[in-house]
This record gives C-alpha cells, structure tokens and sequence, in this order.
C-alpha cells in the first residue's frame, strides 16, 4: 500500500475514533485582540483562534507558520523551503488582507508591493502565544485588517531569575540553537532570547523536476522586553525585536528554476514602548504607546553557469511610526467603552536593476510616504445576563486616499442550561493602497481603498462527559474594489472583485488526563466575480487531527494528520499562463518528549512520516520525510 493510502486510514481511524465520543475543556487564558480588552474566551464573540506554544513540543527551529497551518479558516502557503515566501490566506482572504502584530507592533512591510507579511522568517521561539480573529477587523485595526488580525505576545518574565537552553539538529543539515533568560516580579520583570538556525535545506525550485541545487538558509533573531511598576497606578513596558535572515532562491518553479548564486538578506527590526495608568477610582485606564518598525532586503544573483548572462541588484527598505491612545472606561453594568486615537506614518523606497538576454531593466521607488490618522470607539454592553453586544465605529483619514469609515457589531447569546452559546458578528474592513501601487512606474495615484463586507454565525457547545467543547462557524464575506495589475494598461487597478464563504469547525476532546484530540476541518468557497473562476492556491477543504498521550508521567507523545484539498494555481511556464489544480494531499507528524527532570527534557519530531510528495506552489520545492531532534535544559 502506498503511504498516501496508510495517511488516508489513519486519519480515517482516528476521525472515527474523535466523532463517536463527546467532545476540549474551556480555555481559562485571556484573550485580547477581538475587543483590546482583556476578556475570557467564553466571553468572545469574535470568530478566534488561540495557541499556547508551550503546549506544543519545544522547537528550537520551527516557523510560525507549523502552528498556523492546522487553525480553521487559516491556509499557509510557502514558494519553496525554508526561506521561500510565505502567505497567510484567512477565510480565502488576500495574504494582504491579514494585518500581523508582535507585542503589538504591525510588520505588515510598507515596502512590499500589496503591503503583506512575509512569514518565512518568523521562529516560534520566545512566543507565549497567538491570537487570531477571522473576519473584517478595521474597526480596531484600521487598514490591513480586512481579512483578520494575527497577533503574537512574546514571553514575559516570571519569577526568580530562569535561563533556558535549546539545541537541535536534524535532516538537511539542519542545526538550530535557542537561548533565553526570564525574571519577573510584581513591581518588574524582563525576558531575553537568541535564536538560530541553519540549513542545508533542498532546491527551492522543486528537486523532482530537475532542480537538485540545494538553497541554504540562515536565520538570527532576538527578542527583549521589560517592564517597571511606577507608583501603585502606572507601569511602562518596552519591547524589542531584531532578526536577519539570509536565504538562497531560485530563479522561478518548475524545470530550469535553479539559480546557483541568487541571495536573499532580509533584516527587520521592531521596538515599541507602552505606558499604562488608570484614573478616576481605577475605572478609567490608558495605554499610550509609541512603535517603530523597518524592513530591509536585498535580492541580488550574479553570472553563473547555469544563468551565464543574467545579474541582478535590488534593494528594498520601508519604516513605519505609530503613536496611539487608547482609553478604556469600566461602567459597571453599563458595560466597557474603548476608545483611541492613532497617528503613523510609513516610509518605503526601492532600486531594481537586472539584465539579461533581454537586455538591462531598471526601476526605482524614490522615497515616498503616507500619513493616517483615525479615532475609534467600540462598547461592550451586557443587555442581560445571556445576552451580551459589542459595536463599534471608527474613521481612518489616510493622505494617499478617500478616508473610510468602518462599524462592526458583535452579539453573544448564552444557553447556560445547556452549556451553548450562540455567537456572530457583521461589519465592514478597508484596506488602503499600497505606496508601490500609488508611486511605483506601475502605480496609479488614484487608487481607492480596497473595502469589504464580511458576517459570521457559530454555535460553541459545551459537553460534560469528555469535558469537551464543538465549535461550528459559517461566515461570508464580500470585497470590493480590489487592486490588481492590469496587463492592458501596465497600471495597477481598482478592477477586481471576489466572494469568500465557508464553514469553520472545531472539536476538541479530553478522553482523560493523559490523553486528548483535536479535530478541525473548514470548507471555503471562493470566487473571483470577474472571471466566475475559484481564487488561486486556496484549497475548498482542508482538515486535521491532533492527538496528544500522555504515555507515561515523563513521557508525552503527539500525533498530527493534515489533509490539504485540491486547489488552482497558474503555470507561468506556459504562455499565457495555463490554469492548473495542484493534487490534494496527507501529511503525518509524530512527536515524542521526555522529561529527565524538571529542568532537563529531549525531544524526536518526525515530520511528512511517509514521505509525500506534494506542491504548495506549483513548481516550488517541499520537504520530504525528517527527522529532527533536540535536548531543552533549564539553568
């Protein structure tokens, strides 16, 4: 039998296995993002996923995106291996539709040209956890947001001082070292980290069609923050964030991609700066924060035996400054108002130079920036004792086009005598042009904002037995005006519009202490209104299975299985691009801890276990089975 049928089975078993049972217990953690105050799970209406790293193996080498891969509503797609570009699709969204926030700081690059986040370059390490919340968020958010918000908090320091240390190596020559020191009390706390990681890694242009030069990847980052109590009513927080990345790529997917000397160096760099006080009886509190955050890369290749006569040189930089006030009122039965101001402005610019058998091109982006400016104000008010509404409004005012004004309700209906809660919300999100698509030779000056329309409905219920919970969502959303290159007149255009729908699941169960799962499936169909065609590298169904065993009191095993359904891209290798479907496909990982002593743990992930061959993008390279393993020590 073929691994692909052995894959198929075993999710079969344990599918079986999950839905004849009830069903995870309540999160008791603290969720921020959907409302900017803090509130219990139970109390969120929003559409949210939410991940403590902890609860997962240490991985002292992994990406973010092996967490985000098996969230419903959430498709990570990545041009290649370590390194490769790679996109964030929530609810069949654009990848620039995903605002993304560290500490909350935006790394949404004001240089690239749709204004995405590259997650290639993003470790799990020093994480504490991410949020996510699907749907149009602009009312908090403001631009980018249309989609959803991902959001990631880093680790804080608590109590006396603790140093940790994480090593790993495994296959494609892969070697990663992580090391952090923590401490904290009720008065101040900090937390330090280091990681890095390098690999062998494989072709980035698929190995199976040809391409057997490997592209190496490098990869250092650092994280810091501290905080200080000022009197009994103020505390100021900082934190930092520093990474560089050095990836080889190649020139396109497919047969005749490799390039033996193309070299990607990304460096970002993010500090932001928090004072918290509160007022008036501590029923009044404010945040003002201060954020910078800048994005640097170079993508330059030289002659080489394969591309004797094409070079290229380019760089790329952008910067973005943000002061915001935010107030939040507790009125007691009357529910919780937030409110704020936000002023940033973003800076990018860019030099491209290549040549080839079709002789020199060269295009610059001198210097451009843009200025927004916008108020937002959102209440929570508890109707009764089940029913609780949240809405909101706000005005973003940018200088580079129209200003947009945003609203989002959000009510919540609990059915306490049967542990159910009803849940939905409806607004709208906006997403401002880019400065490259304002000012590059392809930008247009009079481009409008990209707008959506966007609702969900779920049902979350809660099961005794099991102690278990189902979460069912179906959600739609509209977006309008979008942006897109028009090869007719070489222009960037607002010509585009598109439909996403779905239905989002998520069962999870605990059979007893030491064993529990996790199953998720979404279906999201999507159209492109234009052309009536399905959007590209979105799949229509794609689910999971997590499983986690407690085997013995120091040994703690993981089984993961994810399904990716078929899905459309375009072969640029054809002219004009031919529209093909990429194959669906199984992947099975298996993990394995133990734990010396409390300080002391090692670590086996075994990942694609039988060894399957598939294509996020068409062309580009995946890995195949590897095994990786590491030692974790507490000083």
């Amino acid at each position: 039998m073929k691994a692909h049928s052995y894959s198929l089975a075993a999710f079969a078993i344990l599918f079986s296995f999950v839905v004849t049972s009830s069903i995870v217990a309540e999160e008791s953690d603290i969720i921020v993002t959907p409302s900017k105050i803090e509130q219990h799970p139970a109390e969120v209406a929003s559409s949210t996923s939410f991940i403590k790293v902890d609860d997962y193996l240490p991985q002292a080498g992994s990406n973010l995106t092996d967490l985000l891969r098996d969230l419903p509503g959430v498709d990570v797609i990545q041009s290649g291996s370590l390194g490769g570009n790679a996109s964030v699709f929530l609810r069949g969204a654009n990848p620039e539709h995903t605002l993304v926030l560290v500490d909350g700081v935006e790394l949404n690059s004001p240089i690239n040209p749709t204004h995405a986040y590259n997650f290639a370059d993003l470790p799990v390490n020093n994480i504490d956890r991410i949020e996510v919340v699907r749907g149009p968020q602009s009312v908090l958010y403001g631009s980018d947001a249309m989609g959803g918000v991902i959001q990631i908090f880093t680790k804080t320091g608590k109590g006396p001082l603790s140093n940790r240390v994480k090593l790993e190596a495994g296959s494609y020559g892969t070697f990663a070292e992580s090391a952090a020191a923590t401490a904290g009390s009720e008065t101040r706390s900090f937390s330090l980290s280091a990681a890095h990681i390098h690999s062998h890694s494989i072709s980035s242009a698929a190995p199976r069609l040809g391409n057997n030069e490997p592209d190496p990847y490098d990869r250092l980052t650092v994280n810091g923050s501290a905080t200080q109590q000022i009197g009994e009513s103020s505390k100021l927080s900082l934190f930092g964030r520093y990474h560089n990345a050095h990836s080889d790529l190649d020139n396109f997917g497919g047969a005749g991609g490799d390039d033996l000397n193309r070299k990607l160096d990304n460096e970002e760099m993010s500090l932001r700066s928090n004072f918290d006080f509160t007022s008036i009886s501590n029923q009044l509190s404010h945040l003002f924060s201060v954020s910078w955050a800048k994005n640097r890369y170079d993508d330059d290749s030289d002659p080489d035996e394969l591309n004797p006569l094409e070079i290229l040189r380019s760089d790329y930089a952008g910067d973005k400054l943000a002061f915001e006030l935010q107030n939040t009122a507790n009125l007691a039965t009357l529910g919780t108002t937030v409110f704020g101001l936000l002023t940033k402005e973003e800076k990018a610019q860019a030099n491209f130079f290549s040549d080839g058998i079709f002789g020199p091109f060269e295009d610059n982006l001198a210097e451009q920036q843009a200025r927004t400016n916008a108020f937002y104000l959102q209440h929570q008010l508890p109707v009764t004792s089940a029913l609780s509404v949240g809405a909101g409004v706000r005005h973003d005012d940018p200088d580079t086009s129209d200003a947009e004004t945003t609203w989002r309700v959000t009510p919540l209906y609990k059915l306490e005598a049967i542990n159910t809660a009803i849940k939905g919300s409806i607004g709208t999100g906006f997403k401002a042009p880019s400065l490259y698509q304002l000012y590059s030779s392809y930008g247009f000056k009079d481009l409008k904002s990209e707008t959506s329309t966007g609702y969900d409905f779920g049902i979350e219920k809660n099961f005794e037995i099991f102690n278990s919970v189902l979460s069912l969502t179906y959600f739609s959303q509209d977006f309008n005006d979008l942006i897109s290159f028009d090869p007719n007149t070489f222009k960037f255009e607002n010509i585009q519009e598109a439909e996403t729908r779905g239905i989002e699941s998520t069962y999870k169960t605990n059979f007893s202490e030491q064993l529990n799962s996790t199953l998720t499936y979404t279906w999201t169909d999507t159209e492109d209104k234009i052309t009536g065609t399905e959007l590209l590298r979105r799949p229509q169904h794609k689910g999971s299975i997590g499983v986690n065993f407690q085997a013995l009191e120091n040994l703690n095993l993981k089984l993961k299985l994810r399904y990716i359904g078929r899905r459309f891209d375009n072969d640029f290798n054809q002219f004009p691009a031919e529209r093909v479907s990429l194959k669906s496909y199984f992947l099975t990982d298996l993990g394995a801890e133990y734990a010396f002593s409390e300080k002391l743990s090692t670590y086996l992930r075994l990942e694609n276990l039988f060894d399957e061959e598939y294509e996020e993008v068409l062309g580009y390279g995946t890995r195949g089975f590897g095994a990786y393993a590491g030692v974790s020590l507490s000083l």
